[in-house]
């Protein structure tokens, strides 16, 4: 049987980058100017911070306790799934974006290791 591996051409790996690069682009694009469309809908933080909250006590609400006016009443919660779902996804993505940035900031002050301020945060972290 052939490797299927000495198949590919060279140049696959190079195009799989690139498309991903284009869909991120777009992506971006995308989020940058339809972003007012993405959570428009005032019940999504709402679902999003119960999803939190089932995440976090591990149980399903019993009564509810963001209404003003229903607050202390029963807490019917039938989309509990995505709930947890979309808080999952914003706790990924927040700490992705934590990573990304100290990424960011440790390759642009890093390599110029002369800049005072990264001569202070060196001598200080080392103390």
């Amino acid at each position: 049987m052939q490797d299927r591996t000495a198949i590919a051409s060279p140049g696959a790996g190079r195009f799989t980058f690139l498309l991903g690069l284009v869909l991120l682009i777009v992506l971006g694009v995308h989020l940058i100017y339809d972003h007012d469309r993405l959570l428009g809908d005032p019940d999504s933080w709402w679902h999003i911070t119960l999803g939190a909250d089932i995440l976090a006590s591990g149980h399903l609400p019993v009564t509810d306790a963001y209404s003003y006016t229903y607050e202390g009443k029963p807490c019917i919660s039938k989309e509990w799934q995505s709930q947890i779902i979309m808080a999952a996804m914003g706790f990924v993505s927040a700490g992705f974006m934590f990573a990304l940035g100290t990424y960011w900031v440790t390759m642009k002050y890093a390599v110029d290791i002369q800049n005072p301020f990264i001569q202070s945060l060196i001598s200080t972290l080392s103390q």
